[in-house]
């Protein structure tokens, strides 16, 4: 984790030994990508549907 100051970047010193679970991150990041394109998917979808009945 980082955090912003007006200073710059700095990474917090908690994570710096900590190891990095390489799989659980995959896992994340594939269900992000899912819901990313789940929602893409949906917004013309629900366009078409209003379309088709008539609003």
């Amino acid at each position: 984790m980082t955090a912003f100051t007006h200073t710059g970047t700095m990474i917090n010193p908690e994570f710096l030994g900590k190891t990095v679970h390489a799989k659980s991150d995959a896992k994340a990041i594939r269900a992000d990508i899912a819901l990313v394109a789940f929602w893409a998917a949906l917004v013309p979808g629900l366009m078409w549907l209003g379309a088709i009945v008539g609003f």
